[in-house]
């Protein structure tokens, strides 16, 4: 019966250690699995910061290009502008040497 006794408190002090260094790997694993989350927070939180980055500095050079194209358009506009002004004037000025050509012709078949 003793015999009994003391292999049964053997197979328990067995199972004991056994399940002593199944929760003792348990808690290296935990360990491992919180370490593991804490750097893919960082990373996450790096991943997040430089999308955020890249996203202003698009937008940034998406206005910077609009403003380019605003000048530009601008100018072209200043310049179809001043084309259309020097042309309406020089158009003007045919027309008065062309009415003064007809006074004077008018004047002369008037005359004789």
């Amino acid at each position: 019966m003793e015999k009994e006794f003391l292999c049964r408190i053997s197979d328990l002090q067995d199972e004991l250690r056994h399940r002593d260094h199944h929760i003792s790997e348990l808690d290296k694993e935990i360990l491992n699995l919180h370490e593991n989350i804490s750097a893919l927070t960082k990373e996450l939180e790096f991943k997040g910061k430089e999308v955020l980055r890249i996203r202003s500095e698009s937008n940034q050079q998406i206005r910077m290009h609009e403003q380019d194209l605003s000048k530009k358009h601008e100018k072209e506009l200043d310049v179809l502008t001043a084309d259309y002004i020097r042309e309406k004037q020089s158009m003007l000025a045919d027309f008065n040497k062309t009415q003064e050509l007809l006074k004077e012709i008018n004047s002369a078949l008037q005359i004789s």
